[in-house]
């Protein structure tokens, strides 16, 4: 307790004085969207069963793969989000899988990255015509007070990354859509998404399963946990967190049907 406290204040500390300048622009996104209601977009095979085109009028919020969806253009994402870089999956991969994304992506779509990825983003001049934001993440940070010019916790699945963004700026309706979180249904066997894994271009990446299955096992009560800590700060903020997936595995979290939360959103 006493080191991941000391930990803490240092990377505080640290960030305050060499990192903080860099994200001086994101306080401009404090409450922005205050009271207004915003769609997480993941990439669970669940988003085959919804007819996301009626997504038009609404502020949405993508990220990794998602930007293989078949409506992308008329869904017109606002903020599109990558994970930070990591092994296995190799840099050159990881290289195409961007320039994909930006030429895909509407141009008014702005993206979002980690600090961990600003040096690589610049040495092979990738998204130089989009507005990028980067955020930094630490894994000494909790749930709490949430501010993206400073250090935010950690995530261990991708949608942990947009809820800390959406909630600082003020959403006050966050819908979960493609966050099926049942990756361990298919353990063994290749990672499911929405899209057709012969367009994935990371090799390795929709077989994650060399760690075993106690890592596993490790790995998705931390992403539940997460979810967890976010709703109980959620909650407190008076903010919702409504899972519209009608196939997944983080049953703690308030659910609806994707069609009468539409029809509700558009009657309103």
């Amino acid at each position: 307790f006493l080191f991941d406290y000391l930990f803490k204040i240092i990377i505080k500390i640290y960030f305050f004085f060499f990192l903080k300048k860099k994200f001086k622009k994101n306080k401009a996104l404090k409450n922005s969207a205050k009271n207004k209601v915003g769609f997480l977009l993941a990439t669970g095979p669940s988003v085959n069963n919804q007819d996301l085109t009626k997504l038009k009028q609404h502020d949405c919020f993508s990220l990794s793969s998602f930007f293989f969806h078949k409506d992308l253009k008329v869904i017109n994402p606002q903020y599109h989000f990558f994970a930070p870089y990591h092994e296995p999956i190799i840099i050159e991969d990881w290289v195409k899988w961007i320039n994909l994304a930006d030429k895909a992506l509407p141009k008014s779509t702005k993206i979002v990255l980690s600090i961990k990825d600003y040096k690589r983003i610049k040495d092979f001049n990738l998204l130089k015509d989009r507005e990028v934001i980067y955020l930094y993440f630490s894994k000494f940070i909790n749930v709490d007070n949430l501010d993206i010019t400073s250090p935010l916790p950690d995530m261990q699945t991708q949608p942990l990354m947009i809820l800390p963004f959406m909630i600082y700026m003020g959403y006050q309706e966050i819908y979960l859509i493609g966050c099926d979180s049942n990756n361990l249904r298919n353990y063994g066997k290749k990672i499911e998404n929405f899209y057709d894994q012969n367009l994935e271009v990371k090799r390795g990446s929709d077989f994650p399963w060399s760690a075993g299955i106690i890592k596993e096992l490790e790995n998705n009560l931390s992403v539940f946990t997460q979810f967890k800590n976010y709703k109980k700060l959620a909650d407190k903020l008076n903010i919702k967190i409504i899972n519209l997936s009608n196939d997944s595995w983080l049953d703690f979290l308030d659910k609806e049907n994707y069609e009468d939360v539409i029809k509700k959103l558009d009657n309103f």
